[in-house]
């Protein structure tokens, strides 16, 4: 139930997330930048990880569910039982990690023969335990690079080309991803039309627009990441982007705007790690 799309203009990249969750969920923490992992993202108080995060690099990583893959756990280790499970959005504070600990993106292709820090991000994906995990899609994004996605459906972690816009839904997938494609602008659209198009009703207020509502759920942020050559920020809107006026209003708080300079991946500190 989350909508991604992105735009590459020259050494600038623009990403946009809509998340949309159960109403039962409990409110996530806004962005945040974390010194251990050297990343900003906002925080699920009740899984412990993120959906969607930067470094200071200039990488972003934007995970959604695959919740067909998900509706039968066929193909999971047998050494994984349901109670074990761990949150899926815990990949990514746990790439975070395996890619600090590394000490750098060069050190790294170096050391796995990646030339690509997307080639290196799926080698540290493939060390984590993946059997402990729902089926996911994790999207990986950066201004110098064409985007990846890898694919975990329960038995194998598939690479493939993503074409912006990324959807996900619990409910009627194909019907949902024709409708959000119809409205997408197209990857030329600027920045103006593609914040419109987050928060738009196309065709109509509900289950199949990108600002999503239905009964049991709907979308509970929005995120605007733009990486530019030095520097990189993170706007995070708590609520339904249609929402936005009415929220700013009641809440000051709603709307939160992180800004880091950008390093190369050898001049990025680092850290050791303490609990989120």
């Amino acid at each position: 139930m989350c909508t991604l799309s992105w735009r590459q203009d020259g050494s600038t990249l623009d990403v946009f997330f809509n998340r949309d969750e159960q109403k039962s969920r409990v409110s996530a923490r806004p962005a945040h930048f974390w010194p251990d992992y050297q990343a900003i993202f906002p925080v699920d108080p009740q899984g412990g990880g993120t959906w969607l995060a930067v470094t200071t690099a200039g990488c972003v990583l934007a995970l959604l569910n695959n919740y067909q893959a998900s509706a039968a756990r066929e193909g999971y280790s047998t050494e994984h039982s349901t109670q074990s499970l761990l949150s899926r959005g815990l990949v990514i504070t746990m790439l975070l990690q395996e890619l600090q600990a590394r000490s750098s993106f060069d050190t790294l292709a170096t050391t796995t023969g990646s030339s690509t820090q997307a080639s290196a991000i799926g080698h540290c994906l493939r060390s984590l335990p993946l059997c402990a995990f729902q089926p996911f899609t994790l999207v990986c994004l950066s201004p110098d690079e064409s985007a990846q996605a890898f694919d975990w459906d329960g038995q194998q972690l598939n690479t493939f080309q993503p074409a912006s816009p990324v959807i996900s839904s619990a409910v009627e997938l194909a019907n949902v991803r024709a409708q959000r494609i119809e409205a997408y602008p197209g990857n030329d659209a600027p920045v103006s039309q593609l914040l419109q198009y987050h928060g738009s009703h196309l065709p109509t207020r509900g289950a199949f627009s990108v600002c999503m509502h239905r009964d049991d759920a709907h979308t509970v942020s929005f995120s605007h990441l733009q990486v530019k050559p030095l520097n990189i920020r993170f706007l995070y809107r708590a609520g339904a982007p249609c929402q936005k006026a009415q929220a700013e209003l009641h809440d000051a708080s709603a709307t939160v705007e992180v800004t880091v300079p950008r390093y190369s991946d050898n001049e990025s500190p680092k850290n050791s790690f303490s609990c989120l």
